[in-house]
């Protein structure tokens, strides 16, 4: 994501101003904070918004877990 600086916008701070939606920025955290836990949540369109920010930001352990348990929900 900083690789390619792709549409990051660097504040005077030195800190990245990142514009994306607070609610699923939790999930993001909590696969960060615990990589080995699976994702779980019984909601398809939670869960599809979660694939979205992990996509954005390139976590492809997420994705591939979030994937895996998509058939579950449908």
């Amino acid at each position: 994501m900083f690789a390619d600086g792709e549409d990051l916008v660097k504040l005077d701070s030195g800190k990245y101003f990142i514009d994306r939606d607070g609610d699923y920025f939790k999930y993001i955290l909590e696969y960060l904070r615990n990589p080995g836990e699976e994702y779980v949540n019984y909601n398809a369109e939670s869960t599809n918004k979660v694939l979205k920010e992990a996509l954005f930001f390139g976590l492809k352990g997420l994705e591939n877990n979030i994937r895996e348990s998509l058939p579950v929900l449908t």
